[in-house]
């Protein structure tokens, strides 16, 4: 399970990853996370794809 979809940009002002919508620090360590951790990751990206995405 991983959001990514190898659209890997980051907002230098967000520290986010547009492609993704995840943080630097829980890009580095998603391996290592829980698959409980990752679910409670995967349910804040929509909230700010939402926030932060280009209308």
């Amino acid at each position: 399970m991983s959001p990514c979809n190898k659209v890997c940009r980051i907002d230098r002002t967000l520290k986010l990853c547009q492609g993704c919508w995840r943080t630097i620090e829980e890009i580095t360590l998603w391996r290592r996370l829980s698959d409980d951790e990752k679910r409670q990751i995967m349910k804040r990206l929509e909230n700010r794809k939402r926030r932060f995405a280009p209308h």
